[in-house]
């Protein structure tokens, strides 16, 4: 009688089963964690201002990529917090900037979505497309774009800072990278000091009363003739119009429009005083340099309030017309800006947008491997106290 009986045999091919499948579970998990430690390796940071900015004016933050010289990046979901008691979002507030690739050409990448603004955060999603040499790689900062708030109140003693949120996500498709893993390793945020407006004094209008000149006449013939010289007559401003009603929710943008003229000389400038805080000169197109303007300005007016504009022309004399007949009262209301966006088709999603994030720690690979295993362990140490 053979000494190989079934229930040994089964017995054996359990721990023969063991045997292989207990290393392959190490082996995978090994693989796992160098994977994960290798792939993330790519830094985002953020350039402020060198110098302190006023309360008014616009505050650009620099973009910057590093891939570590691993990863290569081509696509980047951005999520940035910032103080909305600070800065304030505004109108098209991203630009995408052109980088030098491999081939030595210029290559700008494309926005998917967005900016889409909300309560303190800023969402923008950017891709490079799918081809390899397109994405953003190497060992140095890629300035991808530039996002640009305008400061809306000091910060005294403590800057105000921009950073990223953790929902921020960077993919890659390098070789040695899954396509689903955020390869996002590090972030830096950046400040910036926020100080009072600079007061900017009103123009007054100066009227200039024409004074007669009387000039006597050496004709001995004839009485004397007095002639009348006429000084330069202030500029006229005649109308100060808007695109729009003017009446809105901050951020709300206004088109200006000033027409006016000048009867004995030519204009040199047109100001704008908007009422917050801003003025701003034109002193280039419109008709600037001739008798007579029409010059359009936008402004955009970012915090709630009811602000006086005007416009004021200069001329070649220095004479400054009056605001009688250019003003305009804006009313400005609280609220918060949701920038419409472009749906992405169903193409781009497919070439472009990733799968869900998979969860922290092994894959289902290792769990279902090392589930197995643990069966087979209590069913062979059953088998064999059973024998």
């Amino acid at each position: 009688m053979s000494s190989f009986t079934p229930k040994k045999l089964i017995l054996a091919g359990f721990v023969l089963v063991l045997l292989i499948g207990i290393p392959v579970m190490f082996f995978l998990l090994k693989q796992q964690k160098n994977t994960t430690n290798v792939a993330a390796a790519t830094v985002l940071s953020l350039s402020a201002p060198p110098a302190a900015v006023n309360v008014g004016d616009p505050v650009n933050f620099d973009i910057n990529v590093n891939p570590g010289g691993i990863n290569k990046v081509s696509f980047l979901k951005l999520v940035l917090n910032y103080d909305p008691t600070k800065l304030a979002t505004i109108d098209a507030g991203f630009a995408v900037n052109s980088w030098t690739i491999a081939n030595g050409t210029q290559f700008t990448p494309s926005i998917l979505q967005g900016p889409t603004y909300d309560d303190g955060t800023v969402t923008i999603t950017v891709s490079t497309g799918q081809a390899p040499e397109d994405a953003i790689q190497g060992l140095t900062n890629t300035k991808i774009g530039t996002i640009t708030f305008k400061a809306i109140a000091t910060t005294d003693t403590t800057p105000t800072q921009v950073s990223f949120a953790t929902t921020t996500q960077l993919l890659s498709i390098g070789a040695s990278d899954q396509f689903s893993q955020n390869v996002l390793s590090n972030t830096t945020p950046a400040s910036v000091s926020i100080n009072a407006a600079q007061v900017i004094p009103t123009a007054i209008p100066t009227v200039v009363t024409p004074t007669p000149t009387v000039t006597p006449s050496t004709t001995a013939s004839s009485s004397p003739t007095p002639t009348v010289t006429v000084s330069a007559n202030a500029p006229t401003c005649s109308s100060l119009t808007l695109d729009k009603i003017a009446q809105g929710v901050a951020p709300y943008t206004l088109a200006f429009t000033v027409t006016g003229n000048s009867a004995n000389s030519t204009i040199s400038k047109v100001t704008f005083n908007f009422g917050d805080s801003i003025t701003q000169d034109v002193t280039q197109s419109g008709g600037i340099g001739s008798s007579s303007v029409s010059a359009v300005l936008t402004h955009i007016y970012n915090v709630p309030g009811t602000f006086t504009a005007t416009a004021v022309l200069t001329d070649t004399n220095g004479n400054l017309s009056s605001t009688a007949n250019c003003t305009q009262i804006v009313t400005i209301s609280q609220g918060t800006l949701t920038t419409s966006v472009a749906t992405p088709t169903a193409t781009q999603i497919a070439q472009v947008s990733p799968s869900p994030l998979p969860p922290t720690g092994p894959n289902n690979t290792i769990i279902t491997v090392g589930a197995i295993g643990i069966i087979l362990s209590v069913v062979g140490v059953f088998l064999l106290f059973a024998l």
